[in-house]
């Protein structure tokens, strides 16, 4: 288990791009900030679990954002809520494994689609 700790500028981006679609959801850049967060065992790849979250599993995809990292490597990342609907999980999955380089700026990600139901 590692440290917990506030999501980076770049982390807080990506949240808000995956919640661009879904104004119930969306939260201020301020609430982002204070969240905190810890590093899930993912090989590097840049998941993040909520601790506002209590509950030990997710309930529901909200939203999916796709980009390539900078070594051209695809990166899809959800925003995955519990069974209370609060944030649970930033999944990132790199289609090589690998770790994540660098989240994109804001600016340059994929619009969201909205997730399954």
């Amino acid at each position: 288990m590692t440290t917990p700790r506030k999501m980076t500028p770049r982390e807080i981006g990506l949240v808000e791009a995956l919640l661009a679609d879904h104004p119930d959801h969306a939260l201020s850049r301020e609430h982002l900030r204070a969240l905190d967060v810890e590093e899930m065992n993912d090989g590097g790849m840049g998941s993040l679990r909520f601790l506002s979250s209590r509950p030990t599993h997710m309930a529901q995809q909200l939203s999916e954002v796709t980009f390539h990292d900078t070594d051209g490597v695809w990166v899809s990342a959800t925003l995955n809520l519990d069974p209370e609907g609060l944030f649970f999980e930033l999944d990132i999955f790199k289609g090589d494994f690998s770790p994540l380089i660098e989240i994109p700026d804001r600016s340059v990600l994929a619009q969201p689609r909205a997730g399954s139901e």
